[in-house]
């Protein structure tokens, strides 16, 4: 009864039903939280045990938790699910593992399958991807260093990245899949995007949308229509008028919303 809506089993059953009726597919992706609700406390790259118990009791439980939303992306017909989201040290350390949950997973699932993997020395160590659907990358890549930077220069910023996806793409002749892309309305947002908002530091500093907006024109023009790209999911989407918001990730009443509809939408005319 607690958490938000979209964390229930109720919720997704009711979103799922929403988007199909918006002709709107489905992608569901489970996290595991870990500490505090902020970057500094989220350390489930790190999860590890020292013992092969400790290892295998962990492992039980993340299969009961993954399975249980195998069985309901099923029933929702979500297109596809996340098998796991910024977990570094248990894919390094127990591959077979993420193996034969891939199995169990497909034998309860008919949709696609992906993980999400950070962009940051992750996506590039994935050994699993040739089983899953696609390569899943949360996409908060670096583009430029300065404050307010040019569109030019994020599109250059763009380039090293683009080379090193189109080559994971091809080693494991899998589509890439931006399980996360967001930007926030700072200066700074190029340069750090994974940046989480502190409540202070809107009394510090008024909100830029424009380069939220410019960063998203950027990825609209750079990446998507890519062959090798199958698309991306949007960090995150709730009302900007309150709290940290307004310097927040969200683009919903900001510049950008426009931009990422406009983006979509050509997206869409040049692949039907």
């Amino acid at each position: 009864d607690g958490g938000w809506y979209s964390e229930s089993d109720a919720g997704i059953h009711a979103l799922a039903r929403q988007a199909r009726g918006l002709d709107l597919g489905l992608i569901l992706k489970p996290h595991i939280w870990v500490g505090d609700y902020s970057a500094e406390g989220q350390s489930r790259s790190d999860i590890a045990f020292n013992t092969e118990s400790a290892w295998a009791r962990w492992e039980d439980d993340y299969r009961r938790f993954l399975m249980h939303y195998a069985h309901l992306a099923n029933a929702a017909e979500a297109d596809v699910l996340v098998i796991g989201t910024e977990l570094e040290s248990v894919v390094a350390a127990r591959p077979d593992f993420w193996r034969g949950l891939i199995d169990s997973v497909r034998a309860v699932y008919d949709g696609q399958l992906t993980y999400a993997a950070n962009w940051y020395e992750a996506y590039d160590r994935v050994p699993f991807w040739s089983a899953l659907d696609f390569v899943g990358v949360q996409a908060y890549f670096p583009i430029s260093e300065a404050d307010d930077p040019s569109m030019p220069a994020l599109r250059a910023g763009w380039d090293a990245h683009r080379s090193a996806l189109h080559r994971v793409a091809a080693e494991a002749n899998r589509p890439i899949l931006f399980t996360e892309l967001g930007y926030r309305s700072v200066e700074y947002a190029a340069a750090t995007p994974w940046t989480w908002p502190r409540r202070e530091e809107s009394r510090e500093r008024s909100p830029n949308y424009e380069i939220q907006a410019t960063l998203y024109r950027a990825f609209f023009d750079e990446v998507m229509p890519a062959p090798w790209f199958a698309g991306t999911v949007l960090w995150k989407w709730h009302p900007a008028a309150e709290g940290d918001r307004p310097l927040g990730f969200t683009p919903q009443r900001k510049p950008a919303e426009a931009v990422i509809r406009d983006g979509f939408m050509r997206y869409r005319s040049n692949t039907h």
